[in-house]
C-alpha cells in the first residue's frame, strides 16, 4: 500500500509539467522516501500513465522546435540531462526531427546569421553553437 502523502508529493511535482522517471526519483529521494517507497510510487505513476519518458522526449522536442529551434546534438544533450534513455531519445528524435527538417532549420539559421552581417565562418560557428551536427554543417559548407 502506497502512502497517500507520497502520491500527493509525486502528483504535486508533476502538476506544472511532464517529468522523467529520473527527475521523479530524484525529487522523491529529496523527500527522504525509502527506495522501496520510491519504486512503489514510480510503478503507480507508470500504471496511471503519469510517467512516460518517451512522451516526455517527444513533447520536449516538439516544444523546443516550435519555440527555440536547435539541432539534434543540443536536443540529445538536454534529454540526457533529464535522464531519458538513449534508445528512447533516439526514437523521439527520428520521429520528430527528420534529417531533412534539421537541414532546413540549419540553413535558416545560417542565412539569418549571414543577413545579420556575420562572416561565413562566424555563421558556421553560430549554427554549431545551436547544436547542429558537424556532418550537416560540413554538408552545408560544401554547398556554399
Amino acid at each position: 500500500m502506497i502512502n497517500q502523502s507520497h502520491k500527493d508529493a509525486a502528483l504535486k511535482f508533476l502538476a506544472p509539467r511532464r517529468r522523467t522517471e529520473q527527475e521523479m526519483r530524484r525529487h522523491l529521494a529529496e523527500k527522504d522516501l525509502a527506495q522501496e517507497d520510491i519504486a512503489a510510487v514510480i510503478d503507480w505513476l507508470y500504471g496511471y500513465g503519469y510517467l512516460d519518458d518517451a512522451a516526455f522526449a517527444e513533447a520536449y522536442i516538439r516544444d523546443k522546435l516550435r519555440f527555440h529551434p536547435c539541432g539534434s546534438l543540443r536536443l540529445r544533450q538536454d534529454l540526457r540531462r533529464y535522464g531519458v534513455a538513449e534508445d528512447v531519445l533516439q526514437r523521439a528524435l527520428a520521429k520528430n526531427l527528420p534529417v531533412e527538417l534539421e537541414k532546413r532549420f540549419l540553413n535558416h539559421f545560417y542565412q539569418k546569421a549571414r543577413r545579420r552581417g556575420r562572416t561565413h565562418e562566424q555563421a558556421l560557428r553560430y549554427v554549431a553553437g545551436k547544436g547542429y551536427p558537424g556532418e550537416l554543417i560540413h554538408e552545408l559548407n560544401e554547398l556554399l
